[in-house]
């Protein structure tokens, strides 16, 4: 449901503990500098009490699901020449494609963040760019 203040659409369905980030991608890729498996970052995932992990093993994809804050899901994917340059450039094996819900940037990234401090790799944005980029560093 939403009403009109002064000319413009405003939602009345947004829970007041989101905070919008319109420059947040909702589409992300991981990429890991070995090959690690679905079955890897489940096991990683679900070691943390602060979310619940998923995994689909015949449907390739990981649903790590926040409280109150959606989830992060990953998927395996076949990388095209583009992505395939930008990994090589990047020493990169391996490469998943992440969605998050960036109304809860915030709590995806600090999903991005704990699997990256225990399988390494980097999360860039699935972008022409290739930006934003996040690392363990920062």
């Amino acid at each position: 449901m939403s009403k009109k203040i002064k000319g413009k659409k405003v939602s009345k369905n947004i829970p007041k503990n989101k905070t919008m980030h319109p420059d947040i991608p909702k589409e992300w890729l991981y990429m890991l500098p070995e090959d690690r498996t679905l079955r890897e970052m489940y096991e990683v995932a679900r070691a943390c009490k602060e979310w619940e992990a998923e995994y689909w093993e015949e449907a390739k994809a990981l649903e790590i699901a926040v409280p109150e804050a959606g989830s992060v899901d990953i998927e395996c994917i076949e990388a095209e020449e583009e992505l395939l340059s930008y990994m090589r450039e990047k020493k990169a094996e391996k490469v998943y494609a992440v969605t998050v819900v960036p109304e809860y940037w915030e709590r995806a990234r600090a999903v991005m963040q704990y699997l990256m401090a225990h399988l390494g790799g980097f999360f860039c944005g699935d972008t022409e760019d290739f930006k934003p980029e996040i690392s363990k560093e920062g």
